[in-house]
């Protein structure tokens, strides 16, 4: 399983194999992010660099090097290629309720599949 952005790139660099497939009931998606960290150094420098990286210009850059994120600027031009979020049917995800759910899915985890 990967990323749909991950697959268009492999299928963009010959990899004809790969088919991207999306369940019409629903799928999953992420976020990515970016943060201060508080107390960190260079709080001026950082606040600079994420302003550049919310810009449209700085959004852009992905697509002009083989990448095909979604963007998250609405006045950035993301890749031609990228999957259009309207045209796919995402599930509900509930964030406080996945937060509450970490420590017991980390916990099945560790005793079904790493044996701790």
């Amino acid at each position: 399983m990967l990323f749909a952005h991950d697959i268009i790139k492999y299928q963009e660099e010959g990899f004809d194999s790969l088919v991207l497939t999306i369940p019409e009931d629903g799928t999953g998606y992420e976020t990515g992010a970016v943060a201060i960290i508080k107390n960190s150094k260079n709080q001026e420098l950082a606040k600079k660099f994420i302003d550049w990286s919310l810009s449209p210009s700085a959004q852009e850059v992905g697509k002009r090097v083989g990448s095909f994120q979604n963007l998250t600027n609405p006045e950035a031009v993301g890749p031609d290629k990228a999957i259009k979020l309207s045209d796919i049917h995402t599930i509900d995800y509930d964030v406080m309720e996945a937060g509450n759910e970490r420590q017991r899915l980390i916990d099945k985890w560790n005793k079904e599949v790493n044996k701790k």
